[in-house]
């Protein structure tokens, strides 16, 4: 089976404990000299280059054909062509898949904790994978947005030859990464089947959304306008609205809106798995969107951890804060609540 040899490459880096690839040593080592307040843009263009050094390793599959990437700016400097790692499951077989978003506050993407160590824990757990390389700042959020998109169509479009099913695509997203699964999951068509273009022809929606700490809302309670850089100056970029948001709201008011995704609910949602501690993330953020996933009569499983800090991905010692065997059966049961959904396939 194509890209197998992705996953052989992972299998690798786990053993080898190098989830950032041999290429990040040098570049941490002038990470931790800086200091997080005056050095900080150093710092995210470290991370920046860290990621782009790993995802280089592997067979990735571009989300557009090179001179098509809408959007596309070659002054943003360190920034990828958005694209796809896929990673086959470690057993074979025609399999769900569930497209990994990491975060990194739409600055970076945290790809060492929040991306290739869930994707290796899935891979293992029987199920597809694929690590999305998304457009991040001084790009907007639509943009990330924009790619998430198109890559479950990608997903879906390629769905025979890469032994997927295609009604089993799920996406999985830690804080900003949360935040992209939580936008995509709401913000979705069926696809435009008169499109010269193939891939474009196929629905964008997932069919399950997973977040870690990654419910975040811009106008339900007075509280987070994280990541909140939702515009950019582009003359050809028109932002997606609908209904009295862009009649009675501001500019501001109405970008907010389309970001805090429990306003986009729907009975036609797809179901979702949450969790999230309450250390440093208040609660309601997560509280809010499962509230109106209730409402619309959209399944879903919540769990809110007492203790932790944000950014823990695994909660095993590859995240923020030390291993904490409690958070950590996070991933045990959306393993199991992925399996309730017939991602596992016939296995």
């Amino acid at each position: 089976m194509a890209y197998e040899n992705n996953t052989r490459l992972l299998a690798q880096w786990a053993e080898a404990g190098t989830w950032n690839g041999p290429e990040a040593a040098q570049h941490m080592a002038r990470f931790f000299t800086l200091t997080k307040d005056s050095d900080e843009p150093e710092r995210v263009r470290i991370l920046q280059r860290v990621f782009n050094d790993a995802i280089a390793h592997f067979d990735c599959i571009p989300l557009w054909a090179e001179n098509s990437v809408p959007g596309w700016r070659e002054e943003m400097e360190l920034q990828n062509k958005p694209q796809i790692a896929f990673f086959p499951a470690v057993d074979g077989g025609a399999k769900g898949c569930v497209l990994v978003a990491p975060g990194g506050g739409y600055n970076c993407k945290a790809s060492g904790s929040e991306g290739y160590p869930v994707v290796w824990r899935l891979i293992n757990a029987g199920f597809h994978c694929a690590l999305l390389d998304y457009r991040v700042k001084p790009y907007s959020q639509y943009r990330s947005v924009q790619d998430a998109q198109r890559a479950i169509r990608v997903l879906r479009a390629n769905a025979e030859k890469l032994n997927v099913l295609p009604d089993k695509i799920g996406m999985i997203g830690a804080s900003a990464g949360g935040s992209l699964t939580c936008l995509t999951c709401v913000h979705w068509d069926k696809g435009d089947p008169q499109a010269d273009d193939p891939i474009a022809r196929v629905s964008c929606r997932p069919d399950a959304g997973l977040v870690m700490y990654g419910c975040f809302t811009a106008v339900s309670w007075p509280g987070s306008d994280a990541f909140m850089r939702m515009r950019e100056e582009e003359a050809d970029f028109v932002m997606p609205r609908g209904g009295l948001v862009s009649v009675y709201m501001d500019e501001q008011r109405a970008d907010k809106y389309y970001f805090s995704p429990e306003k986009w609910v729907t009975p036609e949602t797809p179901p979702f798995f949450l969790w999230q501690t309450t250390d440093m993330d208040d609660p309601r953020n997560m509280m809010c969107f499962a509230k109106e996933l209730a409402d619309a009569g959209v399944r879903f499983e919540a769990h809110i951890f007492p203790f932790g800090p944000h950014g823990m991905a695994l909660a095993d010692g590859t995240g923020l804060g030390k291993p904490d065997p409690h958070v950590a059966r996070w991933s045990d049961l959306a393993i199991e609540w992925l399996k309730l959904y017939g991602f596992q396939g016939n296995a």
